[in-house]
């Protein structure tokens, strides 16, 4: 089967939490540095299943999904959005640790990270929401990268969101994965300076189309 894309299905659901977690470590494979496979996914992925998942495309080929682009048009009612519905349940699911217990061998360093920032999490520069409304998330496993799937990805999104009026987006990406930040700035993102403290971030944006 030639690669293709197509839009989300529910059986889908695994398999790119799968992806979100073989691309975790700055576009790296992060299974090892994770005692619960579930949490990288239940922030980057999860949100967007349960309420944005009509803007999910997915990359396939012969042996199956192993790619996807997830993202929202107005990033500001998004943001509220997780603030209701979706970080509280989380919340309960994945308790801070009480201080003595941090270091214990129930949780890896990166689970307690990913709950730390799920009972905290990262708050997008509002400048940048202001210039760059709507935002995106993909990732692809090794064996579709540089082969120009990405590319296309992006256009069947953006596609979409300049039909809903949207004119610019935005994403953040590691700065430590100078392989996503040489491909979001072949694709005419552009480094954003923001007021964020968040040094691990690098902030793009790009208009439309």
């Amino acid at each position: 089967m030639p690669m293709k894309i197509r839009g989300y299905r529910q059986e889908d659901r695994e398999i790119l939490y799968d992806i979100c977690l073989q691309t975790g470590a700055a576009g790296k494979n992060a299974t090892a540095s994770f005692g619960n496979s579930a949490l990288l996914g239940d922030i980057y992925v999860g949100p967007y299943l349960r309420y944005a998942s009509q803007l999910i495309f997915v990359a396939e080929d012969k042996e199956g999904v192993a790619g996807y682009i997830v993202g929202v048009l107005d990033s500001e009612d998004w943001a509220n959005r997780l603030d209701q519905d979706w970080w509280p349940a989380l919340r309960a699911q994945y308790p801070l640790d009480p201080l003595d217990q941090q270091d214990g061998p129930d949780r890896t360093v990166a689970d307690r990270d990913c709950i730390n920032a799920i009972h905290d999490p990262q708050q997008t520069p509002p400048e940048l929401v202001a210039r760059y409304p709507a935002h995106i998330h993909m990732n692809l496993l090794p064996r579709l990268q540089g082969r120009g799937v990405g590319g296309l990805m992006l256009k069947r999104w953006f596609d979409i969101a300049v039909n809903h009026g949207v004119s610019s987006v935005h994403i953040g990406v590691s700065t430590h994965n100078r392989g996503g930040i040489a491909f979001w700035q072949k694709h005419r993102f552009a480094r954003i300076d923001t007021n964020s403290k968040d040094e691990g971030t690098l902030w793009m944006g790009r208009d439309l189309p």
